[in-house]
């Protein structure tokens, strides 16, 4: 069953791709004689892929002809990549007003820096020529091979080999950039020549094709790449296509660094792993000392202060038995909208006061619409997903009549009860830009479509000190709800769009009687527990230890969970052991994967992790801290307990 000659062209975006859920077949594929032409955006997209060969064939006449994304072992071999033939310029000189790429920024290859899995290898070209990047009569910005800029690792970690490249004409040889991608901060890359075929002096090879930094350069035999923003250097022996690692930043030589970590701690006894607690334990006593929201309980049931989104989000609502079955509840049915698809008060900010703590909460009941069934959300989804496992009920507030959320106040918490009712909490900040709104609407909601959602016990009321999620620059820890002794996960997070991943509560713990466990699945090693930390409470040039416990276990594909050695010494492997990303705002910029400086790990017990780093101010100014639980593969999971974020 090859895919052999294979023809797609003229389509109106792109002529194959992977995007976006990738194509990982368990063993090497081969796509034989495969040809791709006159595509308006894309030849081939190739995204969260791997074990994927193109043997034989072409891409032809189409702006980037091959894009290579976060992907492994991703090869072309026997390949011809044109950028504008004659033919096509044929075409577009003959016919009056015929768009072509011929006046944009074309390219042939775009490798990523960063691979789909860590350690893998990333992009090979082997025997491939590349044609129709020098003509004269278009744009002198086309370019043959050109980094991708987009990257989710702001440092070079996909070991990456050219070998028999060939060019139409010498003018093409340098037809190699790395600016874009230097523009963005990432200066370390290391692709590996192994003929020569890009060597300016004619060499046979092997060769370095090295970011033009002196951090590559430095003692090397180098010579600059005109225009490419890189150097070729001799040889393979110092600079081969290694992933690079990344080290957590010097303690500060100022003396106020830490004493080095202990390297033998206090053993620690392996047990039997922590056990997940029931999802029904832990019921909140909600606050009663409410402002702003007028029958939060719902107890009058002609709703005058509660609405329905009639001009953006048409549903229905109705009076239905309250939480724990007395009293009653809002029941909105109907929904129509995702974010808005609630229940909507309007209040007037000036029951809040400027820059002091709020706390939100509600009992929320979500059902498949039109049934009694429990609606499968995850709490630890941070965005907005409409879809069934998706997003779980939220308070948030907007602007009247608007559908742009102005600030999510409170999450759904984990563990997810399966069986009724769940709480949502959140605390924030009455800034000076939520007062001077002068009136918000206050909505429950956010919830799938299709679900419906019941909703009881609304409450909005200052928030007490300790409060998780409450900034306080003078707490012993900086990390809120730390120890999980709260009984739910609220403050913290899964990283990126994974719903199979969760978040649930066990027991017991490090220390105490209560621990977080991250479960399910993930595909990338970043995507692990996530806290955002206001910047209020960082120096910029100050360092900080981050610390906590782990217990590593790997899960099998009927579910069986089992203690496993992981690797402290390499933060790239697959079977690492969990360290912390210290980032800003959406991830970048990052200070990398921090090792751990603790000892060495054991099977089947806590283990410490315990590492330093200093903020910078490029960090500071994104406004937000993202602490994540990184480095765990495909496969593994992990406990974990007491973490803490302290000034040194």
């Amino acid at each position: 069953n090859a895919f052999s000659d294979n023809t797609v062209h003229s389509t109106f975006h792109m002529g194959i791709k992977s995007w976006p859920v990738g194509w990982r077949p368990s063993e090497p594929q081969v796509l034989v004689n495969t040809k791709v032409y006159r595509n308006r955006v894309r030849g081939l997209f190739i995204q969260f892929s791997s074990n994927v060969t193109f043997d034989g064939g072409l891409v032809a006449d189409t702006r980037h002809a091959v894009d290579i994304r976060l992907s492994d072992f991703i090869t072309f071999k026997n390949f011809n990549i044109l950028g504008n033939t004659d033919e096509y310029m044929d075409i577009v000189n003959t016919r009056s007003g015929q768009p072509s790429h011929c006046g944009v920024a074309t390219t042939g290859v775009r490798p990523h820096i960063n691979t789909f899995t860590e350690g893998s290898d990333g992009t090979t070209l082997e025997n491939v020529a590349f044609s129709g990047y020098a003509r004269p009569e278009c744009s002198s910005t086309a370019v043959a091979i050109d980094m991708d800029s987009h990257y989710w690792k702001n440092t070079f970690t996909a070991p990456t080999t050219f070998s028999n490249v060939a060019f139409d004409t010498t003018d093409s040889i340098d037809a190699f950039s790395l600016c874009n991608i230097a523009s963005k901060g990432v200066k370390d890359i290391a692709i590996l020549d192994v003929g020569g075929s890009f060597d300016p002096a004619g060499g046979t090879g092997p060769g370095t094709i090295v970011s033009d930094d002196a951090s590559m350069t430095e003692g090397k035999s180098c010579v600059v790449m005109t225009g490419s923003c890189a150097q070729y250097c001799q040889g393979n022996s110092a600079l081969t296509a290694e992933a690079v690692a990344v080290s957590a930043p010097a303690p500060a030589p100022d003396g106020t660094a830490p004493a080095p970590a202990d390297p033998s701690p206090t053993p620690v006894t392996a047990g039997p792993m922590p056990v997940p607690t029931p999802t029904d334990t832990f019921t909140v006593a909600t606050p009663t000392n409410g402002i702003c929201i007028v029958n939060g309980d719902f107890e009058d049931s002609n709703y005058t202060d509660w609405s329905r989104q009639v001009t953006l989000a048409t549903s229905n609502i109705t009076s239905v038995p309250g939480f724990g079955g007395t009293g009653l509840a809002l029941k909105v049915f109907d929904r129509t909208h995702l974010a808005r698809g609630g229940a909507i008060q309007s209040f007037e900010t000036s029951c809040l006061i400027e820059n002091e703590w709020y706390e939100v909460r509600a009992d929320v009941l979500a059902e498949y619409a039109d049934t009694t069934d429990i609606f499968n959300c995850n709490p630890a989804l941070y965005y907005i997903e409409d879809f069934d496992g998706g997003s779980c009920p939220a308070i948030a507030i907007f602007e009247p009549n608007q559908n742009i959320i102005t600030q999510i106040l409170g999450y759904t918490t984990s563990t997810y009860n399966s069986n009724g009712w769940n709480q949502i909490y959140g605390v924030f900040k009455a800034t000076a830009d939520i007062i001077n709104k002068g009136t918000l609407d206050i909505v429950v909601a956010r919830v799938p479509t299709m679900a419906d959602l019941t909703i009881d016990n609304v409450v909005l009321s200052p928030a007490p000190s300790g409060a998780a999620g409450k900034t306080d620059c003078t707490a012993s820890n900086l990390i809120f709800n730390s120890d999980a002794e709260i009984g739910d996960a609220r403050s913290w997070f899964i990283r990126g769009h994974s719903p199979l991943s969760k978040i649930e509560m066990a027991y017991p713990g490090y220390t105490g009687d209560f621990c977080f466990k991250h479960s399910g699945q993930r595909n990338r090693p970043f995507m692990g527990m996530l806290q955002h930390l206001d910047t209020d409470c960082f120096t910029a040039g100050s360092s900080y230890m981050i610390s906590a416990w782990f217990y590593y276990f790997v899960t099998d594909g009927e579910g069986n969970e089992t203690p496993a050695m992981c690797q402290k010494e390499n933060v790239f492997l697959s079977d690492a052991c969990p360290t912390f990303e210290i980032a800003g705002q959406n991830g970048a910029p990052s200070l990398g994967r921090l090792a751990n400086t603790a000892a060495a790990p054991i099977v089947g017990g806590w283990n410490k992790y315990e590492a330093t780093f200093t903020a910078t101010s490029d960090l500071i100014g994104t406004g937000k801290i993202w602490v994540t639980v990184h480095s765990v593969g495909p496969g593994a999971n992990y406990f974990l307990d007491d973490v803490q974020i302290v000034p040194v």
